[in-house]
């Protein structure tokens, strides 16, 4: 429906292609994951029971009860503003608990404010996925499924 209400108003045609794009890589580390099983959780997701889901702190915190590495992906994916894809072949839910300190890796489009969530020396995200959760994130390159905008006009008055 967006697609024909944008074609309709804004002329716009597009096209779907794969590109080569610079992407992470989330793989089991060295030492195996230290993921936690899921606990069982009820209720509607929020911020204070993320159940089935992730909530995410710009002070670099993010808590995720019953999620699948699909979400985890996902989730790291809006961190990094990043394709991650998951190579951990691990299947299953988990609860997790991720706190690091951001840096210009981590939620690159916004203006960061004065980190008192955590201490000075919390490591960068990096660091703490592979001693928090037992995984690695390595950069590389693969086939990544992009919208390209061929064209758009301004829509006429109404």
């Amino acid at each position: 429906m967006l697609q024909t209400l944008l074609a309709d108003r804004f002329q716009m045609h597009l096209h779907r292609e794969s590109r080569s794009e610079s992407v992470y890589r989330l793989t089991v580390a060295r030492n195996g994951p230290k993921l936690k099983a899921a606990e069982p959780c009820a209720g509607e997701p929020t911020a204070d029971n993320p159940c089935g889901g992730f909530a995410m702190d710009i002070r670099g915190l993010a808590r995720g009860r019953n999620v699948s590495m699909s979400q985890v992906t996902l989730s790291l994916s809006r961190i990094f503003m990043r394709v991650v894809i998951d190579e951990t072949g691990l299947t299953g839910a988990y609860d997790i608990d991720l706190s690091w300190l951001p840096d210009q890796n981590t939620f690159p489009t916004l203006e960061l404010p004065p980190n008192s969530a955590l201490a000075p020396d919390a490591p960068n995200i990096f660091t703490a996925i592979e001693e928090q959760l037992g995984l690695r994130l390595e950069s590389g390159r693969a086939p990544v499924d992009v919208i390209v905008i061929d064209r758009a006009e301004r829509p006429s008055e109404n």
